[in-house]
Parts: structure tokens; C-alpha cells; sequence
């Protein structure tokens, strides 16, 4: 069931997968950011909101917007709709229709982008809107649509933004699905 959905068991690690989608991510957007992080991060992260937000925090694709330091706008894959063969509809409803895209959920405790960049040493951003996507080879189908999907969107901004990619799949590596 999982397989038709496109969701892909993570046994262990694999640097060579991770390296090869973000050389595809950098084939769409030569200038992001690509950071992977370790399980203890991902897990520091998530715990630094509390019980509140573990739910959302923990899904294996989540794409942030920020404004300076603050959340403006998230999705995580657990608010996109499903379709038959596994992709997801992010921009339901028109969501990704503008730039900023309207937000899914709120994340009122947001600990706002310079946590997000300190926790996982990532340089300060240079421009006032920041796009941080979170993926995992877990759904490899739906890390690339979401990925192009933030690059349309990008293209509608009148101004530049700073974007990161962090791959989460020591998070999900040998985890039951």
C-alpha cells in the first residue's frame, strides 16, 4: 500500500541518494542551500516547540516561508491532498496561486528562521524572504514535486529569496512505515 502511495522505507542512510537528488534540486535552482542533518538534530529541533507542534514538525516534507525571522507560511505533507499515485496536491484551494503562499497551518510558537539556522549551522540568510524545505527519500515522488512547486512559486516574487533544502532521512532511516 505504501508503495503505491510512493512512500519508500529508508533501511539505512544512503549519502549517494541524497547526493543525487540534490544534484536534481540544483539542476531547478543552482543557487539553494542544501544542508542533511542527523536524527538527534531533526529530534532537538522538533522537541525545542514541545508537545504542541510534534505532530506537524515531524512530517518527512515540510516547506517553511519566512519574512526576516518570522514564519509566514507552512505546509507539511500531511495537509496536501492525496491523489491516486501517490502525489500530492500542495496547492489546493490555490495556495501556492501567490507569493507568499497562504499557509496550511499556523505554528504560533515558531521559534522563527534564526533557530532554524543556528540549530543546524546554516549561514544567515541575505534576503528578506527565506524558503526551508524539509524532504526525505521516504517520498522521493513528492520531495521532487514539492521541490519544483517551490520553484514556480518563487519565480512570481518580486524579489529574491534565500532557499534551503534539509534532508531528514537519518530521521526516518530503519523506522517502520
Amino acid at each position: 500500500m505504501y508503495k503505491v502511495a510512493g512512500i519508500e522505507a529508508i533501511k539505512e542512510f544512503d549519502n549517494n541518494k541524497v547526493e543525487q537528488f540534490e544534484k536534481n534540486f540544483k539542476k531547478l535552482n543552482p543557487n539553494i542551500i542544501t544542508k542533511t542533518i542527523s536524527k538527534e538534530q531533526f529530534l532537538t529541533y522538533v522537541e525545542g516547540f514541545g508537545d504542541l507542534y510534534k505532530n506537524d514538525l515531524k512530517q518527512p516534507l515540510q516547506i517553511h516561508y519566512y519574512t526576516n525571522d518570522t514564519l509566514v507560511s507552512f505546509h507539511a505533507n500531511c495537509y496536501a491532498k492525496a491523489s491516486i499515485g501517490g502525489s500530492l496536491d500542495w496547492n489546493y484551494d490555490g495556495k501556492f496561486d501567490e507569493f507568499i503562499p497562504k499557509t496550511s497551518a499556523q505554528i504560533k510558537e515558531n521559534k522563527g528562521l534564526n533557530y532554524i539556522l543556528n540549530e543546524f549551522s546554516l549561514p544567515v540568510s541575505k534576503t528578506n524572504n527565506t524558503i526551508i524545505f524539509f524532504w526525505s527519500n521516504l517520498m522521493p515522488k513528492q520531495s521532487m514535486e514539492a521541490f519544483k512547486l517551490i520553484v514556480e512559486n518563487s519565480k512570481i516574487s518580486t524579489g529574491k529569496s534565500t532557499l534551503i533544502t534539509i534532508n531528514t532521512d537519518h530521521f526516518f532511516a530503519g523506522e517502520k512505515i
